[in-house]
Order: C-alpha cells, then sequence, then structure tokens
C-alpha cells in the first residue's frame, strides 16, 4: 500500500487548490477494506487497481519514493507514477478540471521513469490523456516518444466516454 495520485503529488508540491481537509488517496494490487479506527481519523480512500503491467518488480520499487521529511518506510509514489493514477481516477473520483489544474503544474518529469511506466500502463484512458496534456502543455515532446516507444493506446479510434459528470471526454490515439 502506498500514497498515491494526487495525494502523492500534493506531498511533491504539485497542488491546484487547498482542500480543509484533503481525502488521502492510498492505492494497492489488492483488495483491502481500510478499518474503521483509520477512516475515523483520516479522510481515506482505497484504490486497488492493477494499472501497472510490471515488467520486473525493481520498477515498481523505483516508482515509490519517501519525500524528504517524512517518516522513512512511507511509500508514496514517484510524481511520474502519481500523475497516471490521478489520470487513471479521472471521471469517477477525480474531476476533470482539477486533474488538468495538476497537470499544469508538473515540471521536471523525469523521461526515463515516465518511458518505462507509460509502457507498461494499463489504462488506455490514462495513457491517452497524458499524451493529450503533454502535447498542450508540452511538458514532454509527445511525437518523439510515441516515434521512439510503443506506448499502450489501444485502436487507432478515438476512445470516448461519458463521465460522471455528464461530460464527454473524446481522446485521440497520440494525443
Amino acid at each position: 500500500m502506498h500514497l498515491a495520485g494526487k495525494s502523492a503529488l500534493a506531498l511533491q508540491a504539485v497542488r491546484h487548490n487547498l482542500a480543509a481537509r484533503e481525502q488521502l488517496v492510498l492505492w494497492g494490487d489488492d483488495r483491502y477494506a481500510l478499518p474503521t479506527w483509520f477512516t475515523s481519523r483520516f479522510s481515506a480512500r482505497y484504490v486497488s487497481a492493477r494499472l501497472f503491467n510490471w515488467p520486473d518488480e525493481a520498477l515498481a520499487v523505483q516508482s515509490l519514493t519517501t519525500p524528504p521529511g517524512l517518516s522513512e518506510g512511507l511509500r508514496v509514489s514517484v510524481p511520474e507514477r502519481a500523475v497516471l493514477e490521478m489520470l487513471y481516477e479521472v471521471g469517477t473520483h477525480q474531476s476533470l478540471e482539477e486533474a488538468r489544474n495538476l497537470f499544469d503544474g508538473l515540471r521536471n518529469l523525469r523521461k526515463d521513469m515516465l518511458v518505462r511506466l507509460l509502457t507498461c500502463c494499463t489504462s488506455v484512458k490514462g495513457v491517452r490523456l497524458f499524451l493529450t496534456w503533454a502535447r498542450e502543455t508540452k511538458v514532454v515532446d509527445v511525437d518523439a516518444l510515441v516515434q521512439l516507444h510503443a506506448l499502450p493506446v489501444g485502436s487507432d479510434k478515438r476512445w470516448m466516454s461519458r463521465l460522471k459528470d455528464g461530460t464527454l471526454l473524446v481522446l485521440k490515439r497520440h494525443g
């Protein structure tokens, strides 16, 4: 279990709006219910999803860190992983608008880590949304990225989904 998505980005100084009581996003591979004693003290939710098809366990470990000033052993997604976790939740637990605002705050993503995570990401929506916004914000060179690496973007057709708030999300293959 690790701190993920928007919560991990916030710990690493990527924020948009400050909430009075920010909900912690905890992530793990196995289904799990947070204990009542924990949720009564902390506003938190747990996500169990296999967002990455890990080529080896080393990448799974390398994509978690303990930011400076926090208790050793607290596992937090690195920004490259956290942004993909956040994009996975767009339309369910994460608003499109807030995700875009947080995405705009991304700086200095490590290209090697990003490429490794994108290539093993199982969410077509997450990868396509990342490529779309990366193209718009120029956070990475999307054309070079898709030319050099086989990214899991699904078919050649547009990806479309109606989000919980009624918004129609349409994503092209490479942003």
